[in-house]
């Protein structure tokens, strides 16, 4: 972790100033007087120092933990910014408990459903089909979208023995091409499946598993999750209160196994309801709603120069 933290930020370093003299060339060939500038995840030291350097005040997007990991190198943007965004009231206190910012404004990361995965019809189509393949008596399935050293990988490797003890009949499913899943492939319960799409992976699954180790961002998957009528279970940090609501448990501490079977079989055993709810979730995640709210964000920004 330190090793892939130093590179990292060496790596942001390495690329602002290119990044800044790419963006401020750009800048320079636009009629900006007046402007501001927007900015996010990585590019942001670098399109700051290009914005700051001519004048611009700039609204910084905060979507994930990368501002917490790398909280010196991003200190200085997010305390620069006319207005932080962040996907979420829970991530947004986060940026406030860390970082002096100068004004804060919460937009959850917008989702577009039907783009993404066509009508409501195409999806209960999608989801009937893939659960009639399963015969009677089937394991309940698990599923995990993504791992990572931030994302649960550590918790997940004291999870499944402790699952396979306790609830031995239950599969792990998790999705990802990356080298971490295969971290968790030796254990008896799990099963790696590889980079697969979004709608395939919810539509065979019966829940959702997603926790953090660090500040999380906004809960994408559990709203696609949700969409599918899956529910979902993760832990209390940043945003995931709000992008769960009643669609599933939120564990107070991520780091309980015990609490956290017990969230994932309690899930299970009331699924029906709790799918149902993690549907009618997804309206506050569709993207209409997300761009309402940014540009309630900016209409605040501008009343106040």
């Amino acid at each position: 972790m330190r090793r892939r933290k130093w590179a990292h930020d060496r790596h942001i370093g390495r690329r602002s100033a290119q990044f800044a003299a790419r963006v401020g060339s750009w800048l320079d060939k636009q009629e900006h007087a007046g402007g501001i500038g927007l900015t996010q995840l990585e590019w942001a030291p670098g399109a700051a120092a290009a914005f700051t350097a001519r004048g611009m005040p700039y609204i910084m997007f905060v979507r994930d933990d990368g501002a917490f990991r790398l909280e010196e190198r991003f200190r200085p943007v997010m305390e620069g910014a006319a207005l932080v965004c962040a996907a979420g009231e829970g991530l947004l206190a986060d940026i406030r408990s860390r970082f002096t910012i100068q004004q804060g404004h919460s937009v959850p990361l917008p989702i577009d459903f039907g783009g993404r995965f066509g009508s409501m019809d195409d999806v209960n189509a999608l989801r009937s089909a893939e659960q009639a393949k399963r015969p009677d008596g089937a394991p309940p399935i698990i599923g995990i979208m993504v791992v990572t050293p931030e994302k649960g990988l550590r918790m997940y490797q004291r999870l499944l023995p402790k699952l396979l003890e306790r609830w031995p009949e239950a599969e792990v499913h998790i999705a990802g091409g990356s080298a971490y899943p295969q971290e968790l492939a030796h254990h008896p319960n799990a099963r790696v499946v590889g980079h697969v799409d979004a709608a395939t992976f919810f539509t065979g699954i019966d829940l959702h598993l997603i926790l953090f180790e660090t500040t999380g961002s906004w809960g994408r998957v559990i709203g696609e999750a949700g969409l599918f009528g899956v529910p979902s279970v993760t832990s209390d940090v940043g945003s995931q209160k709000e992008a769960l609501g009643e669609g599933g448990i939120l564990v107070d501490d991520g780091h309980d196994a015990d609490a956290v079977i017990d969230a994932l079989r309690s899930v299970y055993d009331d699924r029906e309801r709790y799918g149902a709810l993690a549907r009618k979730h997804t309206q506050m995640v569709d993207h209409r709603r997300s761009v309402a709210a940014f540009r309630s964000g900016l209409e605040d920004l501008f009343e106040d120069r």
